[in-house]
């Protein structure tokens, strides 16, 4: 065999080799790596832009890592409560923007944020929205945000983020949304746990969930509400009705604790405006009683 012909052979061979690789898709359906990653890059990007990272990171663990990615959709239609010493954010889940037909969650989705801040434009926003929760569901929910100052105007955002960090905010701002101060008036045991506590002689009439409690006077026998119209249930432990009957009372002396610290207080305010006052003229008393020494002093005539 000639060299020509070995070469002709081994050109062939090449062909037939490159064609199979071709028609094999990527070439990586029976493949694997050892060690490293492979980086995925944007296409059309400047200078390559990578997008996602698969195996070995950066930080020495293993895994999927989203690099890049397109900006996320909006969340929207959620509202806000004020309640004592808190508010009340809820969420229906909602999305708007984004590239589907029907909007949704982005699949890289990382988390939706609550942001409160004392104005409406978020100007001089500082780190206390960094401590709020987060929704860590694209669903959404009911979240309780504690520690705003009472009595304060807030108002609330919500940002969605990325695996990228990419980021997008709700187009409406809900507010203001105030926290009202815990004081004695508003402290109430009538409900526990989601189940409404009742006290009085007759049945409570309204809508009851299962689970209700009513301690019937004034012999406090408890009842508990099944569910069935008319289906107050009488406890077959009346330990039940001894502790509601204490729960109120304690309930009842924490008010009236209360009630009386607010009139300590007050008589103290009192007393210490009177006890300014009477300071008040004793000085002026005093200053009187200077300027008339100092008047008589000027008319008396030494002689010698």
């Amino acid at each position: 065999m000639s060299d020509l012909q070995r070469l002709a052979e081994t050109l062939q061979d090449a062909v037939a080799r490159i064609s199979a690789l071709e028609s094999s898709g990527t070439g990586l359906g029976h493949s694997s790596f050892d060690r490293g990653a492979i980086t995925q890059y944007k296409p059309g990007s400047a200078g390559g832009l990578p997008t996602a990272r698969f195996g070995q990171q950066d930080d020495g663990t293993y895994g999927a890592a989203t690099l890049g990615g397109p900006t996320p959709p909006s969340p929207t239609n959620f509202t806000v409560t004020g309640g004592v010493e808190r508010a009340v954010v809820n969420w229906s889940g909602d999305w708007i923007g984004g590239p589907l037909p029907v909007p949704s969650a982005p699949l890289d989705f990382s988390r939706v944020e609550i942001h409160a801040w004392t104005t409406p434009d978020f100007s001089g926003i500082d780190i206390i929205t960094l401590r709020l929760p987060n929704y860590e569901s694209p669903r959404g929910g009911e979240i309780s945000i504690v520690g705003l100052t009472p009595d304060t105007d807030y108002w609330f955002r919500l940002t969605a983020r990325t695996q990228a960090g990419k980021f997008a905010t709700s187009p409406e701002v809900v507010g203001p949304v105030r926290a009202t101060k815990l004081t004695v008036e508003n402290i109430d045991l009538s409900e526990i746990g989601g189940n409404t506590i009742h006290r009085g002689p007759s049945e409570p009439i309204g809508d009851h969930k299962i689970g209700d409690l009513w301690l019937q006077t004034p012999d406090n026998i408890a009842h508990r509400w099944e569910g069935d119209p008319g289906s107050w249930v009488e406890s077959a432990d009346q330990r039940v009705a001894t502790a509601l009957d204490e729960a109120f009372a304690a309930n009842e002396t924490a008010n009236q604790a209360g009630v009386d610290a607010l009139a300590a207080l007050g008589a103290a305010q009192s007393a210490q405006t009177t006890a300014t006052s009477a300071a008040d003229s004793a000085a002026a008393a005093n200053t009187l009683a200077n300027q008339a020494k100092t008047a008589a002093d000027s008319k008396i005539t030494v002689y010698r």
